[in-house]
């Protein structure tokens, strides 16, 4: 085994992580916001009965509630995109063209383990300590209302 044969093109990989990456945000994104939309109705279900309680009220915690919602959706977004992913890159016989130009599966795959690295890595040190605090502001209006 030749040590060139562990590097892979940078074209190929930017093509395959950039793709990867539409699949995985377009699907996180479709579902978050069916999720916040079903948050809205229940909270305006919840507020129906209390006349203190407005639209911008209701919007501001659903959109409070929304990140430990995505902290909970994110594996299966990134599941359900990679699926998504691959099929396309096996249905236009991209993954043939890329065997037959020499590159091996693992420099077809490295690219999308780079990138859910990458967006682990943002979820759990960015999004997670947000999530917490905007969690905790959220809890005093569920109780009251």
């Amino acid at each position: 085994m030749k040590a060139t044969s562990l590097f892979f093109s940078p074209t190929l990989f930017n093509y395959f992580a950039r793709h990867f990456i539409s699949y995985v945000l377009s699907i996180f994104l479709i579902i978050m916001a069916v999720i916040y939309l079903l948050d809205v109705v229940e909270f305006l279900r919840r507020g129906a009965s209390k006349d203190s309680i407005s639209l911008g009220l209701i919007l501001e915690m659903a959109i409070l509630k929304a990140p430990s919602i995505g902290h909970k959706i994110l594996p299966f977004a990134v599941l359900f995109g990679s699926m998504m992913a691959f099929t396309k890159i096996v249905k236009s016989r991209e993954l043939v063209a890329a065997h037959a130009a020499g590159f091996t599966i693992w420099q077809i795959i490295i690219p999308s383990i780079c990138v859910v690295l990458i967006i682990g890595t943002f979820w759990i040190s960015v999004i997670n300590p947000v999530s917490s605090v905007l969690t905790a502001n959220l809890k005093p209006w569920k109780i009251a209302s």
